[in-house]
């Protein structure tokens, strides 16, 4: 009989690539494939797909601005590598398909030899900045400012208008976070590049892309360094309105931030993915938000999938692999109906520190009919009570 460990190794391979074969996308009717990489573009309405030579991410960007103009359609990226110097920003686009063609790779555009860092204290309402080293910096891109020792989350987001030397110009004025005491001098400063910022978007589905963050940067992102960063119609502490969200049959990993993040959202589908070597979430459901987690192979993440005040959410048939945590449940906020109505349901999990973990407080979930294997079973399913966990078994 072949080991635990070999049949493992073997579904990991084989599940993501039985994925992509599923949803990979080949051109359009009537379009033949150039010697070059680029985009076909099909607006809403429209009968055949224009191909948009790659000239960079302007290019591409450009043309998700018409889409939207078009109430929606189809952009599917040819062959080849592309290299990512900010990532693509879907806004308030409905009714849009964006797709790879078998072998589409989007890669993160390697970080600056010389970081900016800010040559004076950043206070609030300003709407300039002092930053040595601004020559590595665009108008128009947004950046984030950490403590000089990298360490803990983001002190100041914002967005370049303008750079004159070293006074950097900023699209509104320096907002001060609640964690926030101060933001000094030395600060450093870091791009903020996430493969596709989506915005309040409905009815979008992302399938059959690479999506490697070429394991860049040296902070733990948050809100960059993500494959997929989403969110909704920002209503905090209530039901989201936004919904219809799905990434399928897509190869995310390298990323120093999340591999897929959704805020606010409902009727979430993430399935067939293959995520890998993740700092941070390879997956959450996060702040009010309801969605689907089901078929993915999860591998090498601080943790596989997060629901963080998340509501009526299923992670099922996922294959969890040397994750710290394999799923978390976390709380922020106390408001009916979040955290409860989850179910984690017959995955498998193979190694890593912990199954399943639910923080004190949350109830009324179900964890039922895993199997774990590499784990201790006081680590299967840890909670302090109030929700269901029955029938999960060891391999």
């Amino acid at each position: 009989m072949p080991s635990l460990k070999l049949i493992t190794r073997a579904l990991l391979v084989l599940l993501p690539c039985m994925a992509l074969a599923f949803t990979a996308t080949s051109c359009p009717e009537n379009a033949q494939i150039p010697d070059a990489r680029g985009v076909f573009v099909t607006p809403k309405g429209a009968e055949t797909a224009r191909f948009v030579p790659w000239t960079g991410e302007a290019s591409v960007q450009y043309q998700f601005a018409l889409l939207r103009e078009a109430g929606g359609g189809e952009l599917i990226f040819a062959p080849g590598d592309y290299e990512l110097e900010a990532g693509f920003r879907i806004a308030r686009t409905n009714d849009l398909r964006v797709a790879g063609s078998r072998t589409t790779r989007l890669h993160f555009a390697p970080e600056p030899a010389v970081r900016p860092t800010l040559l004076a204290e950043a206070t609030r309402g300003a709407v300039t900045l002092r930053v040595a080293n601004s020559k590595t910096m665009r108008p128009g891109r947004s950046y984030q400012v950490y403590k000089e020792s990298l360490e803990g989350d983001r002190i100041l987001e914002f967005t370049v208008k303008s750079i004159e030397g070293e006074t950097v110009h900023l699209t509104r004025g320096v907002h001060i976070m609640g964690h926030v005491k101060d933001i000094p001098a030395g600060s450093i400063v870091i791009d903020e590049i996430n493969a596709f910022r989506v915005i309040e978007c409905e009815n979008l589905l992302i399938e059959g892309l690479e999506i490697d963050g070429m394991n860049r940067g040296d902070v733990h992102g948050h809100t960059t360094y993500c494959g997929v960063y989403a969110v909704g119609v920002n209503r905090p502490r209530q039901l989201p309105t936004t919904s219809g969200l799905t990434i399928r049959g897509c190869y995310i990993h390298g990323m120093k931030g999340r591999g897929v993040c959704v805020y606010s959202m409902k009727d979430i589908l993430l399935e067939g993915n293959h995520v890998h070597t993740i700092d941070s979430q390879a997956m959450e459901i996060d702040h009010f938000a309801q969605g689907i987690v089901r078929g993915n192979t999860l591998g090498d993440a601080g943790v596989g999938v997060a629901l963080n005040d998340a509501y009526d959410s299923l992670v099922e048939a996922n294959t969890f692999q040397d994750c710290r945590m394999g799923v978390g449940l976390v709380k922020h906020f106390d408001d009916e109906p979040f955290n409860q109505g989850n179910i984690v349901r017959s995955n498998v999990f193979v190694g890593g520190g912990r199954g399943v973990n639910i923080q004190n407080g949350i109830r009324n979930n179900t964890v039922t009919d895993n199997h774990f294997g590499g784990l201790k079973k006081a680590n299967w399913v840890e909670q302090k009570g109030g929700n269901v966990d029955e029938r999960n078994v060891g391999m």
